[in-house]
């Protein structure tokens, strides 16, 4: 085994060094980077769905927590944190390898987003089933549409339950 100061690393390091240094550099486009930072096509694009994402994700959460808070009680909190992540899995890979209704997945705030920076990604239109090249198309601006009014909806009702909110005691906080 060599050491540094001989000017090679030994194996072991070369490969923590690939480890830990290529997530660093791959979004600097420096390095190994070059090899695989793939740009979207449309950057701007990206740029916007992922922040309607964010918002939408924020949102949803908040209404969850909100509604726990008023309605349910804290004992059930840690589920309701799981469920934005479960729902964002099972469409996400539903659409995928499957083949769903044209009406759910313009009615689907996850499917939207998939969608979306699918198509932002690759410049081409968002497919049905993604894996498959051959399946239909979805039109890209009712998916943005329907992304949009369930943000706005969604910051809406969590406005709404905000001022209803209910206080809580500390011990049934304490106890969780």
């Amino acid at each position: 085994m060599r050491t540094l100061g001989s000017g090679r690393l030994s194996h072991e390091r070369r490969v923590f060094s690939l480890r830990v240094f290529m997530p660093l550099e791959s979004p600097l486009g420096r390095g190994f980077g070059k090899f695989i930072n793939i740009p979207p096509a449309k950057p701007l694009f990206v740029i916007a769905v992922a922040a309607f994402s964010s918002v939408f994700m924020c949102a949803f959460a908040t209404l969850l927590v909100l509604v726990l808070i008023n309605y349910l009680g804290l004992k059930n909190q840690s589920f309701v944190s799981f469920i934005p992540l479960i729902l964002g899995f099972g469409f996400g890979f539903s659409q995928l390898f499957t083949s769903l209704p044209k009406a759910l997945l313009y009615a689907s705030p996850y499917s939207a987003i998939v969608g979306l920076l699918y198509s932002g990604y690759s410049g081409f239109p968002v497919l049905i089933i993604l894996t498959n090249p051959s399946s239909a198309t979805l039109d890209s601006y009712y998916l943005a549409l329907s992304l949009v009014t369930w943000t706005f909806a969604l910051l809406l009702i969590d406005a709404y339950l905000l001022g209803r909110i209910k206080p809580r005691s500390v011990e049934e906080m304490r106890q969780l």
